[in-house]
C-alpha cells in the first residue's frame, strides 16, 4: 500500500544517508529519490474553481461504490476536502478511494455500523481530563495526542489516497485565483502540513531553550492583594530592560508568561522605526489609548492605518514568523509545544547591518564579531497532568544598546518599543466567597530610543549607551 508520508520520510532518510556518506547510492538512484513527493506532471491549469475531474480508478469502473465504512470525525471536510482539491476532485470521490484502501489494504471490516474500539474506556478517561491532556480528541484537521482506531485507519487511508492521485493524476492550478502566486506549490505546502515540522533533519525541541534564570520580583512576594492591578512605571522599564542577562540590552520583540502557583503574568513587546520628527505624535497617540488592543504598535503595519507612509513613515525590523500549528510532531513532549519557527531580524535590514544569524536563528552577530548582537529565545516548561496548570513559556528577541543605535543611525529613524503587561490568576475552582474580578484588560506603556541610546518614557528618560 503505498504511502505518501512513509514515502516521503524513507526517501529523505536515504538522502540524508547519502550526504553523510557520498556515493551510497548510484546517481541515477539518488535523483529518483530527490523524485520522491513530487508530482511527475506538469501542473494542469483550470480557470474555474467548480470544475472538477473523475479519477482514472472511477472513470474505469474499478472502484466499488457499494463499500461502507465510516471515517473520523471531522475527516470529510477538513482531511479528504482539502486533499481533493488539489487534483481537483470532489470529496465524495477522495471518500470512495480512501473507503476502498481501508478495507481492501488495510482489512478494516466493510460495515455500515461505527467499529467498536477495543480501548474505547480507556481514551473515554484521556478525554475526561479536558485540554491538557487532549487524549483522542481531534477537529478541523488537527492531529489528536492519541490516535484512537477509527482516527488511525482513516489517517492511513487518506495518505495511500495522496499516494496514490500523485502518482497518476496532475495537481492542478487555477489560474483565475486572485491570489495566483499562492497556487503554484500547493501540493509542497500540503504535504508540509502533514510531515514533521523542521526540513533540517532536526527536531522541534533542538530548539527549545532553557526557561530564563532572571525572574521579576513579585515572583517570590507575590501575596499582595492588589497584585491583578498593582503595576507601576517601573515595572514596565524592569520587563524591557532589568530582566537581561547581559547589561545595556533592551527587549524589541517577543511574547513570555511567567507565574507563581495561580497568579500568570504575561508581558508583550513589539517595536517599530519611526521617523524622528513625528515619533512623539504617533507615541502620544499611543499611549492616550485606553484599549492597547484597539490601538496598539501593529506587528504588521497597514496602509489603512496610516502608518507606513509619510509623515510616519513606520518600518517593521522584525519579521514575525507564523506558528506552524498542529503537524505531526506538536506533541512531542520534549518540545513542549513551543511555538516555532523563531522571528527574524527583517532581511534588509540585516544586510544592511551586515549580521549573520546562526542555522538555529538563535543569535545575530556583526561579521567578523564573536559575541552575539542580538538573540532570540523559545521555552517552555510545559507538562501533561491531570489538571491544565499554567506554565512558564514565551518567546523573545532582545539586542544589544549598541546594535539598536547602530539601526537608528543607520535608517535615521527611532524606535518605538511597546510594553504590554497583564495579569490573571487561573482557577479551576473558585469558592463562593471570593470575588471575581472578570477579565482586566492589559496595561501598556510605550518608550522612544533614539541613536544617542536615550529611552524616553511619558515623564522619564534612560541613557542606555
Amino acid at each position: 500500500m503505498p504511502h505518501i508520508l512513509i514515502q516521503k520520510t524513507a526517501a529523505d532518510c536515504a538522502l540524508a544517508l547519502e550526504h553523510s556518506h557520498p556515493g551510497t547510492y548510484k546517481t541515477a538512484l539518488a535523483a529518483e529519490l530527490r523524485r520522491v513527493g513530487i508530482s511527475p506532471f506538469p501542473p494542469s491549469e483550470v480557470t474555474s474553481y467548480e470544475k472538477t475531474f473523475d479519477t482514472p480508478w472511477h472513470a474505469g469502473g474499478q472502484v466499488d461504490l457499494n463499500l461502507k465504512l465510516h471515517f473520523g470525525y471531522d475527516f470529510d471536510r477538513y482531511w479528504f476536502e482539502p486533499l481533493g482539491a488539489l487534483f481537483g476532485i470532489s470529496e465524495e470521490k477522495i471518500t470512495e478511494l480512501a473507503r476502498e484502501i481501508a478495507i481492501r489494504a488495510m482489512n478494516i471490516p466493510d460495515t455500515d455500523n461505527y467499529l467498536p474500539d477495543p480501548r474505547q474506556q480507556k481514551w473515554n478517561a484521556l478525554d475526561r481530563h479536558g485540554s491538557s491532556r487532549r487524549g483522542t480528541w481531534h477537529d478541523h484537521g488537527g492531529y489528536p495526542r492519541v490516535d484512537n482506531y477509527s482516527f488511525y485507519y482513516s489517517y492511513h487511508s487518506f495518505l495511500a489516497v495522496a499516494a496514490k492521485l500523485l502518482s497518476q493524476m496532475p495537481v492542478i492550478r487555477r489560474v483565475d485565483s486572485y491570489f495566483s502566486g499562492d497556487e503554484e506549490d500547493k501540493w509542497r505546502a500540503w504535504l508540509d502540513r502533514h510531515a514533521v515540522t523542521r526540513r533540517d533533519g532536526k527536531w522541534v525541541a533542538d530548539r527549545r531553550d532553557p526557561a530564563p534564570l532572571t525572574r521579576r520580583k513579585w515572583i517570590k512576594d507575590h501575596g499582595q492583594a492588589d497584585w491583578l492591578w498593582g503595576l507601576s512605571a517601573d515595572d514596565f522599564f524592569d520587563c524591557l530592560c532589568s530582566q537581561q542577562s547581559p547589561p545595556q540590552w533592551l527587549f524589541v520583540n517577543g511574547e513570555w508568561s511567567d507565574c507563581a502557583g495561580d497568579l500568570v503574568e504575561t508581558i508583550r513587546v513589539s517595536s517599530a522605526l519611526v521617523n524622528p520628527e513625528t515619533s512623539d505624535a504617533l507615541v502620544n497617540a499611543l499611549r492616550t489609548c485606553e484599549d492597547s488592543y484597539g490601538f496598539g504598535l501593529p506587528y504588521y503595519p497597514s496602509d489603512e492605518m496610516n502608518l507606513t507612509t509619510p509623515p510616519f513613515d513606520l518600518t517593521h525590523w522584525i519579521c514575525l514568523k507564523e506558528s506552524s500549528g498542529d503537524r505531526l510532531d506538536f506533541f512531542d513532549p520534549y518540545a513542549k509545544e513551543i511555538p516555532f519557527p523563531p522571528d527574524e531580524v527583517e532581511g534588509t535590514i540585516a544586510a544592511s547591518l551586515g549580521l549573520l544569524v546562526d542555522a538555529e536563528r538563535r543569535e545575530w552577530r556583526f561579521s567578523g564579531e564573536t559575541a552575539p548582537s542580538l538573540t532570540c529565545e523559545i521555552w517552555s516548561n510545559k507538562t501533561v497532568s491531570e489538571r491544565e496548570e499554567p506554565f512558564r513559556s514565551g518567546k523573545r528577541m532582545s539586542a544589544s544598546i549598541e546594535l539598536l543605535k547602530t539601526v537608528c543611525a543607520k535608517t535615521g529613524k527611532e524606535l518605538i518599543v511597546e510594553v504590554q503587561i497583564s495579569r490573571t490568576q487561573h482557577r479551576t475552582y473558585r469558592p463562593r466567597d471570593e470575588q471575581d474580578w472578570g477579565y482586566i484588560p492589559p496595561s501598556h506603556k510605550v518608550f522612544i530610543l533614539s541613536s544617542n541610546g536615550i529611552l524616553r518614557g511619558a515623564c522619564e528618560s534612560y541613557k542606555l549607551g
